[in-house]
């Protein structure tokens, strides 16, 4: 059910209500004539003045400014109202809606109104992903806008930088436009953070590429007005593609992914930085305003109309496609129509985030190491293995641990590496108590130059640390309980392999201990299925190229995986193929001599198709 806030009617009057502004009444109507009320509007708006103390509902004060300033600029429907609604009232403010719903419109036309209350001490910043989607869609709207009110011009409007100055040269109360073009992340989001005043509004379009950077510094911008008595107003526009993007983080409900689908139009979403929830409101094209009246008579030409959902409901290869439901139904595509290997939905339904009940039995600290080069993140991380109650063996991760390097020591970064490995191997910390990982319960991954980096750890260290190949064969266990075939018959590689078994084991709850930063980047990682019999993990190279950054976090998980395996971890049998009545190791056993006679592809070739990054 949608949150309920003060209702938004309409309420006239003709005599001049001041609301306790203390400015001379006869002194605003000689200067401002039959737009007094006006003045009074703006003030009561701007300083959130409660309706105890005699204002209006904000949305009903908002309205009287709207019909003052901009008259004919908004199409007052109830997906208006329910923009406007929120901006009166909430501070974190996620639009997840379908294509064509004003979206834009609205909340431009809001964020203006909202700074033309009190320009002298307010900043309004539209962000978006390029100069040409800001130009071609928030910045219009203020166009429309700035030259739209009646009466003189008010500021100074500088159409080149995308900057609505309350007066010239002010760039710092203002309205204005940042674009984040290819390669100026960090100095946009400089820009962002250098912008301080007592009422504050980001909003972001196309949310969803937002980088992190920019979402960081944007959300940092809400003390400011908060210590000056102000307001801070943080809004993101976006069609909804998962809920491991910027936008889906900053959506994410309250109550648990699980606990909000495509009917749920409203939710409120964890607490943002400050620790104050936010809101999502979605606008789905089976709810389009101009649904409930005559085709003949919609409300808005501009929002969904019947046409449009008969055109969709004729398709229905596109009704199972992500962008219906993205770019139709304003949520993210449900697991399984995306290719991603994990889905927070599945981590959290299987208690992912939570800890093992270990019972003592065949207990032992693992750990794995990504040395992730080419500038990526050395990741180390350590699990507890052991016998868990059900009676199969349990694996827990631990929170990954980044090691610096210094490309300026004298002592090389591969020895650098060793050093800070052993050195945590020795302490591991857990649940309170310091244990340690052995070398042979220590995987590496041996990928291209990791094979020569586990050569020093050999010589300086160990022979018993265990070499991971990413590109080597599968191994020939079977791929799960259900499954019998042999996983090099299935995967193309040992990472696949590693990545579905880990997938597997968090789904029989085998494997938890996941943080949330993990989780989120782990599901952003996809797979190719288009070259049966395999399955493919998409390459670090390729994942690098679209998130900028390698899922090392990930990888050292997976990693984890590959280890518990080698030393005895076994997918659990559940449901069905528990009560199967041949015991699980004839199944396994039988299923290795039916696939004797099949002729594999040799471990060499996997190694030559595999591009190590």
């Amino acid at each position: 059910m949608p949150i309920k806030r003060p209702a938004a009617a309409v309420l006239g009057s003709t005599e001049l209500q001041t609301y306790g502004c203390k400015t001379d009444p006869a002194y605003v109507r000689q200067i401002l004539g039959d737009k007094a009320q006006l003045f009074y509007d703006q003030w009561a708006f701007a300083h959130r003045i409660p309706i105890d103390a005699g204002a209006f509902p904000r949305p009903v004060l908002f309205r009287r400014i709207a019909d003052v300033l901009t008259p004919k600029y908004f199409e007052w429907h109830a997906w208006t109202d329910r923009i406007i609604d929120a901006g009166c009232h909430e501070q974190w403010i996620g639009l997840a809606g379908c294509s064509g719903s004003a979206k834009t419109h609205n909340v431009t036309g809001f964020a203006c109104l909202w700074w033309l209350c009190d320009p002298a001490n307010s900043s309004v910043i539209f962000c978006s992903t390029t100069s040409k989607a800001l130009r071609k869609r928030s910045w219009a709207q203020v166009q429309a806008i700035y030259s739209g009110i009646p009466g003189p011009r008010i500021g100074n409007f500088v159409d080149s930088r995308m900057m609505w100055q309350v007066k010239k040269g002010d760039d710092k109360h203002a309205i204005m436009g940042i674009a984040v073009e290819e390669g100026e992340t960090m100095k946009v989001a400089d820009n962002i953070k250098g912008v301080h005043t007592k009422r504050q509004m980001i909003v972001i379009t196309e949310a969803t590429a937002v980088p992190h950077a920019i979402m960081e510094a944007a959300t940092n911008l809400y003390s400011y007005p908060e210590q000056a008595g102000g307001e801070f107003i943080m809004i993101l526009e976006a069609n909804p593609r998962s809920w491991t993007d910027e936008f889906g983080k900053f959506v994410e409900p309250d109550k648990g992914i699980n606990s909000v689908n495509v009917e749920t139009q409203e939710w409120e979403t964890k607490p943002q930085i400050n620790g104050r929830k936010g809101v999502c409101i979605r606008f789905d094209i089976e709810k389009s305003p101009n649904l409930d009246v005559p085709e003949d008579k919609p409300v808005s030409k501009h929002l969904p109309t019947h046409g449009r959902l008969r055109n969709v409901e004729k398709s229905p290869g596109y009704k199972d496609s992500p962008s219906y439901f993205s770019n139709e139904r304003g949520f993210p595509p449900p697991e399984g129509l995306n290719k991603n290997v994990f889905s927070l939905v599945s981590i959290e339904a299987h208690g992912g985030y939570d800890r093992h009940v270990f019972t003592g039995e065949k207990f032992q600290i693992i750990g794995a190491f990504d040395p992730a080069r080419t500038g990526d993140r050395p990741t180390l991380r350590f699990a507890a293995l052991g016998e868990i109650e059900t009676g199969d063996l349990g694996l827990e991760w631990m929170k990954p641990i980044v090691l610096k390097v210094n490309s300026k020591d004298s002592n090389p970064i591969d020895y650098q590496l060793l050093e800070q490995v052993q050195r945590e191997c020795e302490k591991v910390h857990y649940r309170g108590s310091i244990t340690s990982c052995p070398p042979a319960n220590l995987g590496i991954d041996a990928t291209g130059g990791g094979a020569d980096l586990c050569d020093i750890f050999n010589r300086m260290w160990s022979f018993d640390i265990i070499r991971i190949g990413f590109g080597e064969a599968a191994s020939s266990d079977v791929v799960s309980p259900e499954d019998v075939r042999p996983a090099n018959t299935v995967y193309r590689n040992r990472r696949a392999e590693m990545y579905f078994r880990t997938r597997n084991g968090i789904d029989t709850g085998q494997i938890k201990g996941i943080d949330r930063e993990t989780a989120t980047e782990m599901c952003t990682v996809t797979y190719d299925d288009s070259k049966p019999p395999f399955r493919n993990i998409i390459s670090k190279e390729d994942y690098k190229l679209e998130f900028k950054i390698s899922p090392d976090y990930t990888d050292s998980g997976i990693m984890l995986s590959e280890v518990a395996r080698r030393k005895g971890f076994k997918l659990a049998r559940l449901g069905n193929t528990k009560k199967r009545s041949v015991h699980w190791d004839e199944v396994a056993e039988q299923a290795q001599k039916v696939y004797q006679e099949v002729q594999y592809e040799s471990e060499s070739h996997y190694q030559a198709d595999y591009e190590p990054v």
